[in-house]
């Protein structure tokens, strides 16, 4: 398992910083950097496994190609709070939507558990669904 350089180096009086570090310095994607790095565009060398760039020239290249990113750690924190605050709105809906449908089962239950009721009565007095006209007169 080879070991990665992280650290800025010098050599031959030139300061040289990391491809990562650059990467996430600039916003410019370290493949991208590299590839530069190949098609001499920037200057820049291969030392065990890492890739590093000349900083004076890397600095003169950042100047004269911005790019329009920044890094900004508490975008990103702002994002999830937002994605975060979305999703508590909706797991609100959902309980709101799960009371209602517990108000209508338990509403639904104590209707047949009535009917039920009034059918065992009445199964077990038939004669008091038989009423006359007699009985209702008196009213």
């Amino acid at each position: 398992m080879s070991r990665k350089l992280n650290g800025e180096i010098w050599k031959n009086g030139r300061k040289f910083i990391p491809l990562n570090i650059a990467s996430a310095s600039s916003g410019y994607h370290r493949e991208y950097l590299r590839q530069l790095i190949k098609n001499g565009k920037l200057a820049g060398e291969r030392i065990k496994s890492s890739w590093f760039i000349e900083e004076d020239v890397f600095s003169s290249f950042i100047k004269n190609n911005p790019t329009n990113i920044s890094y900004n750690p508490n975008q990103n924190d702002s994002k999830i709070e937002s994605k975060l605050a979305a999703l508590e709105e909706k797991l609100e809906k959902i309980a709101i939507n799960l009371n209602y449908i517990k108000q209508s089962v338990v509403k639904t239950l104590a209707v047949l558990l009535i009917v039920s009721a009034a059918g065992f009565f009445i199964l077990k007095n038939p004669e008091s669904i038989y009423a006359n006209f007699r009985d209702f007169r008196n009213f």
